[in-house]
């Protein structure tokens, strides 16, 4: 007997599934800047003063 094999190729799909997850991480970094502001103030003195030349001279009172 003569035996004829007959090779049927059938497809089937098998899922891998690999998952992936990613993080964000947000780093925040401070600068600190610091500032000087500098203003200025001016002043000024003046001194008076008087000098008497001589007493003064009254007149004498009426009577």
């Amino acid at each position: 007997m003569t035996v004829n094999v007959q090779h049927i190729f059938k497809p089937v799909i098998v899922r891998h599934i690999h998952r992936l997850h990613t993080v964000r991480k947000t780093h925040y970094v401070f600068e600190h800047q610091h500032f000087y502001p500098h203003t200025m103030s001016e002043t000024c003195d003046e001194k008076h003063y008087n000098v008497q030349c001589g007493k003064p001279c009254f007149p004498a009172p009426h009577c």
